[in-house]
């Protein structure tokens, strides 16, 4: 999409070192060493509310993340995966599942997890043992001079655009991303 890093993907892709989780220690990060991590590595990049951010760290070296926060669509969840990183270049192998099970420790249940069916298949989320919900339909986002918005905030009045019209007069273009999977721990 016009709007991914492009960077950051194609790293994604590119052959990866290996490090084993247990050769890696788990640590309660601070909010700024976690956005730094996720800015550098993530094609998301950071994201704001993030209540609790593990990271395994191998040789004060941060090698993947894992945040969580309070739910954004499903109030029927006690919390959500934000993010789950690892550092570019790198795999970590069995990393996703020692970081969840440190957010057990912290008494994190009833999870919920977003994925962006673009860029991922669910595997990583079916790894750590999570449930397979539903598939959720694409959204139309509109794009213009390397900014997006979602088609949920005119409708919900929160974009200086009312209608689609107003957006097609102004030099956006709409496009559909591929919808996202959700994922549970219950």
């Amino acid at each position: 999409f016009p709007w991914d890093n492009k960077d950051i993907i194609a790293q994604m892709l590119a052959p990866h070192t290996v490090i084993k989780a247990n050769d890696c220690q788990v640590y309660k990060l601070n909010v700024s060493a976690t956005n730094d991590f996720l800015n550098e590595n993530c094609y998301l990049g950071s994201c704001r509310g993030q209540l609790l951010c593990l990271g395994l760290i191998k040789d004060n070296e941060i090698y993947q993340v894992m945040t969580f926060g309070n739910p954004t669509y499903d109030k029927s969840h006690s919390i959500q995966i934000y993010r789950m990183c690892t550092k570019l270049g790198y795999k970590v192998d069995f990393g996703y599942d020692k970081l969840s099970h440190v957010a057990s420790e912290f008494g994190i249940y009833n999870i919920v997890a977003y994925c962006d069916y673009a860029k991922s298949n669910g595997s990583e989320y079916e790894s750590i043992g999570m449930k397979f919900i539903r598939k959720s339909p694409p959204r139309l986002i509109w794009y213009k001079d390397n900014q997006y918005i979602s088609s949920s905030l005119i409708v919900s009045h929160k974009s200086k655009y009312q209608s689609k019209d107003e957006l097609i007069a102004d030099g956006w273009v709409s496009i559909y991303d591929c919808g996202r999977l959700v994922y549970e721990f219950s």
